[in-house]
């Protein structure tokens, strides 16, 4: 029995190992995202002094456009892994469960 609670818990410090890093990946993506853009506004201020021009000009640079899809790719991954780690503690759920009904049955049967 705690051979199998081990296995499960190995496999909860793996995911929480891969979410880390992925946690850490968004956090990144985005503070990218923020930085790019705000390098090409303030480049984009010798173009034009308004503020809504330099927004536009930001946006329509292929690099912040890259960084938002960088972005998206490290949530997407983030969200994967969270997904991961709840069926591997549905499953734990199950076989919890399954171990406790057979204790009552072996209990009441006299098993």
């Amino acid at each position: 029995m705690d051979e199998a609670v081990e296995s499960w818990q190995s496999k909860i410090r793996t995911l929480a190992s891969a979410i880390e890093h992925a946690e850490f990946g968004v956090f990144k993506a985005d503070a990218d995202v923020k930085r790019l853009q705000a390098q090409l506004e303030l480049k984009a201020m010798s173009i034009d002094k308004r503020i809504s021009a330099q927004k536009i000009i930001a946006e329509n640079d292929d690099r912040l456009y890259q960084a938002r899809l960088d972005y998206g790719m490290a949530k997407g991954a983030l969200s994967g892994l969270k997904i991961q780690l709840r069926s591997v503690e549905v499953g734990f759920d199950e076989w919890r469960t399954k171990n406790a009904n057979m204790r009552n049955e072996r209990t009441r049967y006299g098993a």
